[in-house]
């Protein structure tokens, strides 16, 4: 196989599959290709702790996602060695370009998960969430931990967009944070309905709401 043929089939692959763990769809979730269920050792139960589960998860996706750039050039060096990609020097200058970028990225996510890190965790956004809900963080974040154990709660969307109801939160988790409020503190405000007569996750008839939640 020629060598820019090679190279445009790596490129597709690898930024497909990179797409598909960043998003993981249904069926990566299901073969367990994401990064909750690679560093579940290390992220603990999130039925147990559910918001330090998600202090490290949204860590590690971060560090995850700035080294896919430099993941790229690496696997395509090992790929096609024609390139001749180890070699720094001999390399186009828009391919050292986007290596120093793409290591300056992969620099930029650990410098900041370790400042997330930090003083056991008090420098993370979700962190500093918490703390406007009450005097601090970790006895708002072992109240929600409660209420996340108990079998009442509602749940519903998939692991990395997930809204959460409990008696007295509303939480939506992202990629990189938590979303979270005091269920005394929001007006809610239903903006929109779609019906669908057959959901692919279920094969069954659904009612998807759209509702705004304002502090």
């Amino acid at each position: 196989m020629e060598k820019a043929s090679m190279e445009f089939m790596f490129t597709l692959g690898y930024w497909l599959i990179a797409l598909c763990l960043a998003i993981p769809p249904q069926e990566f979730r299901s073969a367990g290709l994401t990064v909750q269920n690679v560093l579940s050792h290390w992220l603990g139960s999130e039925e147990m702790h559910f918001v330090y589960y998600h202090l490290k998860r949204t860590t590690a996706t971060l560090v995850f996602h700035c080294f896919i750039p430099l993941g790229y050039y690496i696997g395509l060096a090992i790929a096609v060695p024609d390139l001749n990609l180890w070699n720094f020097w001999s390399v186009s200058q828009v391919w050292q370009f986007y290596i120093c970028i793409s290591i300056g990225i992969l620099i930029f996510g650990i410098l900041l998960a370790f400042y997330w890190s930090r003083r056991k965790w008090d420098n993370h956004p979700i962190a500093k969430k918490l703390g406007y809900h009450g005097d601090t963080w970790r006895a708002v974040a072992s109240s929600v931990n409660i209420e996340f154990r108990r079998f009442d709660k509602f749940a519903t969307g998939p692991p990395g967009q997930r809204v959460i109801v409990t008696e007295s939160w509303v939480i939506k988790t992202a990629t990189y944070t938590l979303y979270i409020a005091h269920q005394g503190d929001v007006h809610l405000t239903l903006v929109g309905s779609q019906e669908h007569d057959i959901y692919y996750e279920s094969n069954t008839a659904v009612q998807f709401l759209n509702i705004t939640v304002a502090s």
